[in-house]
This record gives structure tokens, C-alpha cells and sequence, in this order.
């Protein structure tokens, strides 16, 4: 029996990546979303039903879990824990872990996509500081996993830094083949980007690269993929005409409109957030067909992209005309579709979420939590 506790907003990419592979292992599996917040998830937003289509076998329940609803949804846990003999108890999502039992005989993983310094990019305080360094403590004292599912290798080394003696699995952020393609028949106009308008995003960078780039060429065209309002600075340093806003939740959606882009940018900050990310945009950028423009930081990012050549690293501290200049002179490099198109297959090999389905039931099996 796997029971696999999930906290936070519904993230369809990986938490669906996730439940395929626990369904893998020959176990039963129940899932239960420990809602942090209604605005997720009610009667005017119901995101759970359609996504859980996809999964018919598994069972699946939704527990009430904002700060006030702490100790009632932790006493649930445990009860839901106990019901079964010795299941496999997976939590996905950094603060489920301290929903979990802290007194426990079962075997524990736990996955996290992402660390708790990322709240330093919002507001970098003593105070705030502090309350990282009690999450990662009280993770290592009370609720350390028997393993840790993360997705660059940067993080397994970071997660091991911070809980002794630790078994990690690294399994990126990866791309479902049969969605995202690349289609030769398809003009390919915009400068793209892709996600949400979160601080590590760095976007104000990004604004001022596309601001340079409208000014040595002012025949681009730009399309932002974002239902956050935050992205919307990506229009402050280029004519209204230049641009384009799209917005949405559906993967089919997204993979449509990543056909007609020319090439992706990943820009970042050099910081501890950004070096042990993976972002899900690299995957789906390459598998449409996009060359990417990423910053030169210490990340699993530039590794492959210096690997396969399926785009160009720029360091955190050109300007943006430097970047802008580069950008542009790059673009012989990538004319040859043909050799482009091998470039990304091969680099795909390693992104494919087929390839870690099979990869990551492997590491699984190896870890002696699973029987085989």
C-alpha cells in the first residue's frame, strides 16, 4: 500500500508524473491533497476531478490543510497512516513533511520540487532567515525520510547538506513527448517565455533584455505564457504591438502555443534558489522545438545545454544589450534546422518523461524501500 500526501496548488506536470510512477511499483495507491488554501480548490474552481481521470485506480481525498486547519489535518494523517499495515508513505510538496507522523515504523519518501530559501526572494529578513533554518531542522530532527525525491542533482546535494545521511534520487522536472513536439510545418515567429512571475524569475531582467532586442530588431515579435499578472513587466520596454499576452492551465494549450516559438529564455540570478532548480519550461522549450537563452549559473540547466548545444549561456552579469547583441549573432548558429532538430532528440533522451518513468522505477526498486 503507497499512500502519497500532496500539499499545495495543483501542479499537473509533475504530481501527475509523480502518481504515474508510484503506480508503477505494483502497489496500491491513495492520494490525498492536504489543501492549503479554498482558493485552490472549491466549487466555482474544481481542479482535482479532471486531473484524477487520468489515474482510475487510484483513490483519492481531500484534507483540509491551512495553518489553522495544522493539528486536525495532522491527526488525520496519522489516522489514515494507521489504518494499514506497514504502507509506503510518500509526501510531495517541502511543508508536507510536517504533516507526517513523527513517530513512525513505516518506510517515508519524501519529494520536493523546491526549498524553502525561496522566500528570501520575497522579503530577505532576519526573521525570515531564521524560519528557514527551523523548517530545515525540524525536517532533519523529526521528520527525516528514508529518501528524497528531488529534481536537480544540485538539490540532492544541497537536501544532503541538510539531513544526514540521507539517500536522494534526482528525477528533473521532465516532458510528456506525446504533447509537446516539434512540428516542421509550423512558422516559428515569437521570442517566448513562459511561467509565472515569481521573484526567482527574474523578470525584470528579462524585460530589459527584450527591450534591447526590439531596439537592434524591431521586426520580433515576443508571446508571454503566463496567467500571472506579474508577467506583464515583460511589456514595459517593447511597443504594445511587439507583444502578446496568453494565458493558461491546459497542457494541450501550452504545447500549441510553444510550436510557434523560435527559442525560450531561462534568465536567473545567480543564487542558491536558481542553482538547485530544474524548471519544467527547460523541458517543454526543447521538446517544441526552441532553442533556449539561459543564464551561465552552477545549474543542471547550463550542464545540458552545454552538453547537447541546444542553445547559448549568457553570464548573470552582461547587460542587457550585451545579452540582447548575443542573442542575435547566435541565431546563425541555430539556422540549420536540421542539425538543431538532432540536437534536441539527443538532449530529449535525457528529458523524456518515458526515459524517468523507467529510470525512476529503477532507482526505486534499488532503494530496498520497494520489494521488487
Amino acid at each position: 500500500m503507497i499512500n502519497v500526501f500532496y500539499r499545495g496548488p495543483l501542479e499537473r506536470s509533475r504530481l501527475g508524473f509523480l502518481l504515474e510512477l508510484f503506480s508503477s511499483l505494483n502497489k496500491k495507491v491513495s492520494f490525498f491533497w492536504l489543501l492549503p488554501h479554498p482558493k485552490f480548490y472549491n466549487k466555482d474552481h474544481q481542479v482535482l476531478e479532471p486531473f484524477m481521470v487520468s489515474f482510475p485506480a487510484i483513490a483519492y481525498v481531500i484534507i483540509p490543510a491551512g495553518v489553522n486547519q495544522f493539528f486536525t489535518a495532522r491527526k488525520k494523517v496519522k489516522s489514515i497512516i494507521s489504518d494499514h499495515v506497514d504502507p509506503i508513505v510518500i509526501s510531495i510538496g517541502f511543508t508536507a513533511a510536517f504533516f507526517m507522523p513523527r513517530k513512525r515504523s513505516n518506510k517515508y519518501i519524501w519529494c520536493i520540487n523546491g526549498i524553502p530559501e525561496e522566500s528570501l526572494l520575497h522579503k530577505n529578513t532576519a526573521m525570515k532567515r531564521r524560519a528557514v533554518s527551523i523548517k530545515w531542522g525540524l525536517v532533519s530532527r523529526f521528520y527525516s525520510p528514508d529518501l528524497v525525491i528531488t529534481v536537480s542533482k544540485r538539490m540532492s546535494v544541497y537536501v544532503s547538506s541538510k539531513i544526514s545521511q540521507v539517500k536522494t534520487i534526482s528525477i528533473p522536472l521532465n516532458v510528456d513527448l506525446d504533447r509537446f513536439q516539434m512540428k516542421r510545418n509550423v512558422e516559428r515567429i515569437f521570442y517566448t517565455y513562459s511561467g509565472s512571475g515569481a521573484p526567482w524569475q527574474n523578470l525584470e531582467q528579462l524585460s530589459e533584455v527584450w527591450g534591447s532586442l526590439n531596439q537592434l530588431d524591431p521586426s520580433i515579435r515576443f508571446r508571454v505564457i503566463s496567467r500571472d499578472s506579474r508577467a506583464r513587466v515583460l511589456g514595459s520596454k517593447v511597443p504594445k504591438e511587439a507583444i502578446e499576452f496568453v494565458g493558461t492551465s491546459d497542457l494541450d494549450e501550452l504545447a500549441g502555443y510553444l510550436e510557434q516559438a523560435e527559442f525560450g529564455f531561462l534568465i536567473r540570478q545567480d543564487s542558491l534558489v536558481n542553482r538547485v532548480s530544474f524548471p519544467t519550461k527547460l523541458s517543454e522549450y526543447l521538446a517544441s522545438g526552441a532553442w533556449v537563452v539561459s543564464s551561465d549559473i552552477d545549474w543542471d540547466v547550463a550542464d545540458l545545454i552545454k552538453k547537447h548545444s541546444v542553445g547559448i549561456l549568457v553570464p548573470p552579469s552582461w547587460s542587457s544589450d550585451q545579452i540582447a547583441t548575443r542573442i542575435l549573432e547566435s541565431r546563425t548558429d541555430f539556422i540549420d534546422k536540421e542539425r538543431l532538430e538532432k540536437r534536441l532528440t539527443n538532449a530529449l533522451k535525457e528529458l523524456s518523461k518515458v526515459y524517468w518513468l523507467e529510470e525512476g522505477r529503477k532507482q526505486l526498486l534499488e532503494s530496498n524501500i520497494f520489494l521488487k
